[in-house]
């Protein structure tokens, strides 16, 4: 999905944020429409709204979230044997969930369930065992040197091929590097990481080497993966390369043989993510580095196993990821208990959701609406004026072809078949069934190499508050849980939902056609159908998105228009598209429709994770989706009479239209 707009940004939100109390106390608006739309719809949530401690956002799409959590957990609680044997795979979760939550077993157990791993890890001695032990590292997904997955091939999107990517960093992006805010996150990660292996048993010099071996490790790493604004243009992951080619990029590791290992089917080719890294390969795996890399490994096990772990053990983890977000507290346990469990049971538990909580009659009215819309937007490229007609044509073929995935899935993903939690009175333990659950997904996963693309099979729960449009199946997928206010609501007028759940299907449908989706055909691959000059003035649109966002101020920081672009075009396109519907209608209200687009967008964010998002979130901040885009809307400046000297003007040769 999408986030955020100009003018009227940075100064004048602050002013608004300081002043809002004042005003609401004085029964006014702080802002109207025509100066700051988004601060003058949301102003008495904005006067209200706090973040609590164990959080570090609140909002629309966060508050729905938070309301489907309790939902679930409350039928959860209360659930017999009987009524949960019903839905596929959802027995097994329970367990799991009741695993999880069992934290006077977890305890008293400490970091024991973790110990096997960290000796394994401890008795190499060398690359060469290193390389042996990769495939099941990775099957396990122990975190190893490089990180693999199967999914359509972007050049043949009809198949499945094998990708493989670089380490990830222990900051969230390489611009954090050399900077005081990422030398103070460091700092705070190397104390958490010294804590954990400490509680894991290690003594203080031995744990405070790991530590420090770990993050020269991290730095040799660092200069040859690519930023987030990098990996916004999917062009740039596509990386083919023959097997024969890959395997010689490292000279320590057997990494034909680790293809061979990982799938049943051995491709002539696999697609790398980050080439620089596997380039520079020889560089930084070799003899010289080993004591960094089994450090490396260690520090990452043990960080990544923390949450399945000791109360204290979590909360050592959580201190790092905290402080990045600006969160004060931890999540209640029984919370944490239920994310884990949902992380690896989504496609279960969203079975239950949507069925018991959405229907198929809401499935059908919800498809319908998705397909009168993918007609409006048809019609909208029929009247494009400035696309050739063959063109038009390329794009209508693809618009026809788009898959939807509506509500919640016909089928579960097969893996759910075989799982089996092993409880506590058998033996099991968090960790142990976490790491096999792990396994059969990694294993059925990488089966799929080189087999036909199955659409069929959701890669989000239904109980998500989101929706996605996927450019190597050309699908759009609406789950249940986003299907409610203030997004959709029978209570509220066409309008208002054409302006919350009509602008988020339009954004979906218009990813297909954005910086990257453009690049995509009917099928999902990789294949230019555009004339040379139709994209050349796509691309001048596409520019003219970058530089309305480049540079705004916001947060101590500034929005970067590049990283940004595919969704603010989304969301240009969604809001033009679903606002022709309004004014089709026979009551239009484009007020209603304009307040909810701004109403689905309210957010208050602590300024830790704001600055997060700006450095490594594809969405432009929510204030400005609300802001921007309707400022882009001729429409918008007739519905509030906005004029020359109001904040949210933006004269018409400055408006960005696209689709």
């Amino acid at each position: 999905m999408s986030k955020r707009w100009v003018l009227c940004a940075s100064a004048l939100a602050l002013v608004t944020v300081m002043a809002l109390s004042a005003f609401a106390a004085a029964g006014e608006m702080a802002l109207r429409p025509q100066d700051d739309l988004y601060a003058a719809v949301n102003a008495e949530w904005l006067s209200v709204a706090e973040i609590p401690a164990n959080k570090f956002m609140v909002g629309g799409f966060d508050d729905l979230g938070e309301q489907v959590e309790q939902l679930l957990m409350t039928d959860f609680a209360a659930m017999t044997d009987e009524t949960a044997a019903q839905f596929e795979a959802l027995p097994e979760f329970l367990q799991l969930y009741a695993m999880a939550a069992d934290y006077e077993a977890r305890d008293e157990q400490g970091a024991q369930p973790l110990a096997p791993y960290l000796a394994e890890i401890d008795g190499l001695s060398s690359l060469a065992e290193l390389s042996a032990s990769l495939p099941s590292f990775i099957l396990r997904q122990i975190p190893a040197l490089l990180s693999c997955g199967v999914t359509a091939d972007m050049g043949n999107a009809r198949q499945y091929a094998l990708y493989l990517s670089g380490p990830s960093l222990f900051l969230p992006d390489v611009s954090y590097y050399n900077t005081p805010t990422g030398d103070a996150l460091l700092q705070v990660f190397g104390q958490s990481l010294g804590t954990l292996l400490q509680l894991c048993g290690y003594d203080n010099e031995d744990a405070a080497r790991i530590v420090e071996q770990a993050m020269t490790f991290d730095a040799l790493v660092m200069p040859y993966m690519p930023s987030s604004e990098e990996m916004s243009d999917y062009t740039k992951l596509y990386n083919p390369m023959a097997l024969a080619d890959f395997a010689a990029c490292s000279s320590a590791l057997d990494l034909a043989g680790l293809v061979e290992a990982l799938v049943p089917a051995v491709p002539e080719r696999v697609v790398v993510l980050h080439p620089a890294y596997f380039t520079a390969l020889d560089q930084v795996v070799n003899e010289e580095n080993f004591p960094l890399i089994k450090s490396w490994i260690t520090a990452c096990t043990v960080y990544a196993s923390a949450p399945m772990l000791s109360q204290d053990m979590e909360a050592a983890a959580a201190a790092y990821r905290m402080t990045m977000t600006g969160q004060a507290e931890m999540d209640e346990p029984q919370k944490r208990a239920y994310r884990l469990a949902y992380a690896v049971f989504d496609g279960p538990v969203g079975n239950y959701y949507g069925r018991t909580y959405f229907g198929e009659e809401a499935k059908r009215d919800v498809t319908a609406m998705v397909e009168q819309m993918l007609q409006i937007f048809g019609r909208r490229l029929q009247a494009n004026e400035w696309l050739s007609p063959e063109t038009v044509q390329a794009a209508q073929r693809k618009l026809e072809r788009m898959a939807l995935q509506i509500g919640y899935p016909d089928k579960l993903r097969p893996e759910y078949t075989l799982i089996k939690v092993t409880p506590s009175r058998e033996g099991g333990t968090l960790m142990g069934n976490m790491m096999a659950l792990s396994r059969i997904a990694m294993e059925a996963n990488l089966a799929k190499c080189g087999q036909e693309t199955d659409l069929s099979y959701w890669d989000a729960g239904a109980a998500t508050v989101n929706a996605f449009y996927q450019p190597m199946a050309n699908a759009i997928t609406f789950p249940a849980a986003i299907l409610q206010a203030p997004f959709y609501s029978l209570d509220q007028s066409d309008s208002r939902n054409l302006g919350g759940i009509g602008a988020v299907i339009a954004h979906e449908i218009t990813h297909a056609f954005d910086s990257n989706g453009a690049k995509f055909d009917e099928y999902g691959s990789l294949n230019n159908w555009w004339t040379e000059e139709d994209y050349a003035a796509f691309d001048e649109r596409t520019q003219a998105m970058v530089a309305l966002f480049d540079g705004i101020p916001f947060t101590d920081g500034a929005v970067n228009g590049k990283l940004t672009v595919s969704e603010n075009i989304a969301d240009a396109g969604g809001l033009s598209c679903a606002l022709e519907i309004c004014q089709s209608l026979a009551d239009p209200d484009p007020c209603a429709f304009f307040e909810n687009w701004a109403t689905i967008w309210r957010i208050k964010v602590m300024p830790q994770f704001e600055q997060l998002l700006l450095a490594i979130d594809v969405h432009a901040p929510n204030e400005l989706r609300a802001n921007m885009q309707a400022r882009n809307q001729d429409a918008f400046y007739t519905a509030f009479s906005v004029e020359e000297d109001d904040g949210m003007y933006l004269a018409p040769e400055e408006r960005v239209g696209i689709w």
